[in-house]
């Protein structure tokens, strides 16, 4: 989990990276999942047992989920620059 998530959030914000003008309060939601993320994944890499595999996947699916228009965007954009 520990592995994947830090690719999840690497992409996320590649994205947001690539897409500046996003609305702040979803460029906060992001953050705010973000952030939860970059926790857990400090979490498990330093007591991967005391880690709640439940909720650590779920904060991954959440941030799968929020992100979804934000890759749509990113994929417009990259194509739009083509």
């Amino acid at each position: 989990l520990v592995v994947q998530a830090g690719l999840d959030a690497k992409w996320t914000r590649e994205a947001m990276g690539r897409v500046p003008d996003l609305e702040a309060k979803y460029h906060q939601e992001l953050l705010d999942h973000l952030a939860l993320i970059d926790q857990l994944i400090a979490q498990g890499q330093q007591d991967p047992i005391s880690v709640d595999a439940q909720a650590f996947a779920q904060a991954r699916e959440s941030l799968d989920l929020a992100a979804t228009r934000l890759h749509e965007l990113a994929i417009t954009q990259s194509l739009q620059n083509e």
